[in-house]
């Protein structure tokens, strides 16, 4: 029987982009967006819900039970997502998120981070930056996932959950 995973922000840059490679690593596929639920070929199941909305990701993964969880969703509107204040509310619905998800019996997460999240060098153009670059985020984007991403490692360390984050 294939593991289920669920993708948040399955509409949106990232996570467009990652639906192919999960599904055919044989994952039964749920896809959450919060617009309109996307035409899609392939074993993919779509799934409309604001996770911003409180009790909205804990209905659905009481429903689903995914044992991972591929968190793509964010605000990034062009431009404005730098500075924008629905950043702090994506932090706490995503560690609520993640609660919920280790609540429904989840067992792993990968987490979508951002290279905003890493010191600003200037001058160090060198590609790709080390993991072991340090993390001084200058945008209120970069901060509230390097909070997240703290707040998710104490999540995953009391409930024993698996995490690995992505800082794309």
């Amino acid at each position: 029987m294939p593991e289920r995973l669920l993708l948040t922000g399955a509409s949106g840059f990232v996570g467009r982009a990652l639906i192919g490679p999960l599904a055919i690593r044989g994952f039964e596929l749920h896809c959450v967006t919060r617009g309109t639920i996307p035409p899609h070929p392939g074993p993919v199941r779509w799934h409309s819900a604001n996770l911003l909305k409180a009790g909205a990701a804990r209905a659905l993964l009481r429903e689903l039970r995914p044992a991972v969880l591929v968190h793509a969703a964010w605000h990034v509107v062009h431009g404005k997502f730098w500075s924008a204040p629905e950043n702090e509310a994506w932090v706490d619905a995503s560690e609520a998120l993640a609660q919920d998800f280790a609540g429904a019996g989840g067992r792993r997460i990968l987490g979508i981070g951002t290279c905003a999240e890493y010191a600003d060098a200037a001058g160090d153009d060198a590609m790709p930056w080390p993991e072991s670059r340090p993390l001084a985020p200058v945008t209120s984007y970069g901060r509230a996932k390097t909070d997240l991403h703290a707040r998710l490692a104490r999540l995953a360390e009391t409930c024993g959950l698996s995490l690995a984050w992505a800082r794309l």
